[in-house]
C-alpha cells in the first residue's frame, strides 16, 4: 500500500504536495474538542512524516513550504473562531476577520516548517527520525506557547483531555512533555507502514503499545487514589448570565444587564451559599469610584462571605493619561473591595495594540473602550475570609502550562477562572478553551473553577474530571463545594518545564546514538 502510494506521489506537481500537507494538518484538528477523535493526529503527523520521506525535491524551500502548509491547514481550521470575535461589531473590526482567519495561522505555521526542514536535513530515517521529528516538534510548540507573549492552544498533548486514564500524565510531564511523547507515539504506526520488514513492524508496534499502556496504567493508578473530598463548610455559587457580546456594552442595555446579573444571584438556593463568583468583567461599571452600584452587589453577599467578580479597574492620572486594567475584585458584604488582581498576561490586539507606534491610529483593540490595558504584575496567591488561599486567573491566562501561580510564597489550594467566551458564539473554541483550563488543573493538582459569561462555567477537580457545568450560551447558577486539591503535590507542580527539558536531553541522546549508528553503518557500506 505505502509503495503504491509512493509511486503515485513522485509525479506529483507541488501544489498537490502542498494541497495533501494543508489537507492533513486540517484532519489533525479533529483529534481535539469537540471532536476528541485522538486517532486523527496520529494519522495527520504520520502523514507528514510520509510526505518527507516520499519528497522527490532537495530544495529546502520545497521540504519547508510542506511543513507550512500543514501548519496553515491545522491553524486555520484549529483557531478559525477567533474569527468570530471580530464579527461582533462587523463594522469596525470586519476588516481585520482575513487576517484573523488566515494571516494569524499563516504566521503560526513558521513553527512547523522548521520541523519539517530540519527533520529532513538530518537525512536519517526510521526510529532515528522520529526521535529528532518528535524532539523538534516539542520545540517549536514550546516556543509558540512563548515567543511574542505565545499561543499555547491545541498543543498536541491535549488530544487525550477526552481519556482521563491518559491525560492524568499531564501531572508528570506538563503539556510540552505529554506533546513530545504523544508525536513519538503518533510517528510509530507512519514507521510500521513504511517498513517491509515483520520484524520491524512487530517492534514499532510493540513501542507503541507499551508506551499507550504505560501512559494508561498510570492514570488508572493515580485515578485509583484520587482524592474525591470537599472542603467543609463552604458552598460557591457560579452565576452564568449569559449576556451576548453585542449587548454587553450596550449603553441601552447596562442597567438591565447588571440586574439580571444580581437576580440570578439572588435566587433561592437548597443550601446556603457561602460565596459567590462572578465571570470576566461582569460588573458595567467601575466598583472602585461607582459606590451606589458597589452596594448593590454588596446587598447580595451572604453575611460572612464575599464575592468575587471581573471587572474593570482605572486610574486616570491626567485628562490624557488613564490607565486600565482588566481585573478581579473581592467585595465584602459591607461593600468593601478587599483586593485586587490585575490580569497580567493580556491578549494582544484584544486588550492592548503591541507595538502601537508602528500601527495606524485606526487600529484599536477589539474589547470595548480607547484605552489599552496595562499589564499585571504576574500570578498571585489570594486569601479571602471562609476560603482557602487560591490563584485567581483573567480568562486568557489559562492556557500557559506552568504560569497559573505564583512561584513564591503560599500555595494556592484551587484556582478560580473568571472568563468570556461570547466573543466565540458556538464554535469549538469555548470548548477547546475548557479542554485546556481542565489540563491546568491536572497538571498542578489544583480544583479549577471556572465561571463563564455564556458558558462554559464549569467545576473541575484535581484531576481534570467536570464536576459540575452550564452548557454553552445557557444562563443559571451552579452552587457547588469546593473539590479539595490532589493528596500529593504533581510532579509538574514542583519543577514544571525543567520536567520537559529533561525529555528532550533524554530523546536528544537517543537521537544521537542513532545518528551515529547510522554513520557507522554507512561507512562500512563504503568500504
Amino acid at each position: 500500500m505505502m509503495s503504491v502510494l509512493s509511486t503515485l506521489f513522485i509525479n506529483a506537481q507541488p501544489w498537490k504536495v502542498f494541497a495533501i500537507a494543508f489537507l492533513l494538518g486540517a484532519l489533525g484538528t479533529l483529534a481535539f474538542e469537540p471532536f476528541s477523535w485522538f486517532f486523527m493526529a496520529f494519522f495527520s503527523l504520520s502523514g507528514l512524516l510520509w510526505l518527507l520521506n516520499n519528497s522527490q525535491s532537495t530544495s529546502w524551500k520545497h521540504v519547508f513550504a510542506i511543513g507550512w502548509w500543514f501548519g496553515l491547514g491545522h491553524f486555520t481550521t484549529g483557531l478559525y473562531w477567533i474569527a468570530f470575535a471580530m464579527s461582533i461589531d462587523l463594522q469596525q473590526f470586519g476588516w481585520l476577520i482575513p487576517f484573523a482567519l488566515l494571516g494569524l495561522p499563516a504566521v503560526l505555521s513558521f513553527f512547523i516548517a522548521p520541523v519539517t526542514l530540519l527533520t529532513h536535513m538530518s537525512r536519517t530515517k526510521g526510529l532515528t527520525q522520529l526521535f529528532y521529528f518528535s524532539m523538534l516538534w516539542a520545540i517549536f510548540e514550546w516556543l509558540r506557547g512563548h515567543v511574542l507573549t505565545g499561543l499555547p492552544w491545541n498543543l498536541i498533548g491535549y488530544i487525550w483531555m477526552d481519556y482521563d486514564l491518559m491525560n492524568q500524565s499531564l501531572s508528570l510531564f506538563g503539556a510540552y512533555g505529554l506533546s513530545l511523547i504523544t508525536v513519538f507515539i503518533a510517528g510509530l504506526p507512519f514507521l510500521s507502514l513504511e517498513t517491509t520488514s515483520l520484524r520491524n513492524r512487530i517492534f514499532y508496534s510493540s513501542i507503541a503499545l507499551i508506551l499507550l499502556i504505560s501512559l494508561g496504567t498510570f492514570g488508572k493508578w493515580r485515578l485509583f487514589y484520587a482524592n474525591d473530598g470537599v472542603l467543609p463548610n463552604i458552598c460557591l455559587r457560579l452565576v452564568q448570565p449569559n449576556i451576548p457580546q453585542r449587548l454587553k456594552w450596550d449603553h441601552k442595555h447596562l442597567n438591565k444587564n447588571f440586574e439580571h446579573l444580581l437576580f440570578l444571584t439572588s435566587s433561592p438556593a437548597q443550601k446556603p451559599i457561602t460565596h459567590i463568583l462572578w465571570p470576566e468583567a461582569a460588573v458595567p461599571c467601575l466598583l472602585e469610584y461607582d459606590h451606589g452600584k458597589r452596594h448593590r452587589v454588596a446587598s447580595v453577599i451572604p453575611s460572612e462571605g464575599a464575592l468575587m467578580t471581573g471587572g474593570v479597574r482605572l486610574i486616570k492620572r491626567s485628562r490624557v493619561n488613564i490607565q486600565a486594567w482588566n481585573s478581579i475584585f473581592v467585595i465584602t458584604p459591607d461593600a468593601q473591595i478587599t483586593d485586587i488582581y490585575d490580569k497580567s498576561h493580556l491578549v494582544p490586539f484584544g486588550e492592548y495594540v503591541p507595538m502601537r507606534s508602528f500601527f495606524p491610529s485606526f487600529v484599536k483593540k477589539v474589547t470595548a473602550g480607547s484605552t489599552d490595558f496595562s499589564s499585571g504584575t504576574g500570578p498571585r496567591t489570594l486569601k479571602v475570609k471562609g476560603l482557602p488561599p487560591f490563584s485567581p486567573l483573567v480568562c486568557y491566562e489559562g492556557i500557559f502550562p506552568g504560569e497559573v501561580k505564583e512561584k513564591q510564597g503560599e500555595r494556592p489550594q484551587w484556582i478560580y477562572n473568571a472568563t468570556n467566551d461570547a466573543w466565540f458564539g458556538p464554535t469549538s473554541g469555548p470548548y477547546q478553551h475548557l479542554a485546556i483550563n481542565r489540563a491546568r488543573a491536572i497538571e498542578e493538582g489544583l480544583p479549577y473553577i471556572r465561571v463563564a459569561n455564556t458558558g462554559i462555567s464549569a467545576v473541575i477537580d484535581a484531576y481534570g474530571r467536570v464536576k459540575a457545568s452550564l452548557p454553552l450560551n445557557t444562563e443559571g447558577t451552579i452552587d457547588t463545594e469546593l473539590p479539595l486539591p490532589s493528596s500529593s503535590l504533581t510532579l509538574y507542580s514542583l519543577y514544571g518545564d525543567r520536567i520537559f527539558f529533561g525529555l528532550l536531553v533524554f530523546f536528544s541522546l537517543l537521537f544521537l546514538g542513532g545518528f551515529l549508528s547510522h554513520r557507522r553503518c554507512a561507512k562500512r557500506t563504503v568500504k
